[in-house]
């Protein structure tokens, strides 16, 4: 599922995140040609994915980063 908000797209990942914690992955992509940013979260069963091609956006996206990377550090205590 393509999601055109960030803030929602991020909201829902991280719902993704809290039900299946030792099945999500979160990955992301650019594409250098097109400038563009691919941002997709997914257990298997459920994809959100966030397309962006705007530099403002970056900031978000390394918060979120951050905030997966924090979550998936703590994986083993689930």
């Amino acid at each position: 599922m393509l999601l055109e908000n960030f803030e929602d797209f991020a909201t829902r990942s991280i719902q993704l995140y809290e039900r299946a914690p030792l099945h999500t992955r979160f990955t992301t992509k650019y594409r250098h040609a097109d400038g563009a940013l691919e941002i997709k979260v997914t257990d298997d069963a459920t994809t959100l994915k966030y397309k962006t091609a705007q530099a403002a956006d970056v900031p978000k996206v390394e918060r979120l980063t951050l905030a997966f990377l924090k979550y998936m550090s703590k994986a083993d205590d689930v």
